[in-house]
């Protein structure tokens, strides 16, 4: 259960802040995809293949590291860890699962919104 929420946690972190992002920066060629909800019928055929490659690709590809600290451990930016007090590590995997919660009731938030009334977070 721990591993998955901090997947779940981690995955909306980034789509929170890929909702917001488009209304601040576009890249150059984007300028014509809609921004939240309306992006999903945007995308051409040939960007869905890719998103749907790449997330099985991270599924199949990509494991835990040996004798990392569990499942959830990849092993990118745990040499930040390196030294620190168990209290300390503790208090950090705290913060971020608690972020990971908040992320989560954001996304759902930002998705009702643009749903319900089609309004971006900006707007």
């Amino acid at each position: 259960y721990t591993a998955v929420e901090i997947k779940h946690g981690r995955i909306s972190m980034i789509a929170v802040m890929g909702y917001i992002m488009p209304e601040i920066f576009r890249f150059p060629g984007c300028e014509d995809f809609k921004n939240g909800l309306g992006a999903l019928s945007s995308i051409p055929v040939e960007g869905w293949v890719q998103l749907v490659g790449l997330i099985a690709a991270h599924e199949v590809l990509v494991k835990p590291r040996a004798g990392g600290m569990g499942l959830y451990d990849f092993g990118l930016g745990t040499e930040l860890l390196d030294g620190i007090s168990e209290e300390e590590l503790e208090r950090k995997q705290t913060v971020e699962r608690n972020n990971g919660r908040l992320a989560m009731v954001a996304i759902f938030g930002l998705m009702w919104q643009d749903g319900t009334f089609g309004k971006s977070p900006i707007e």
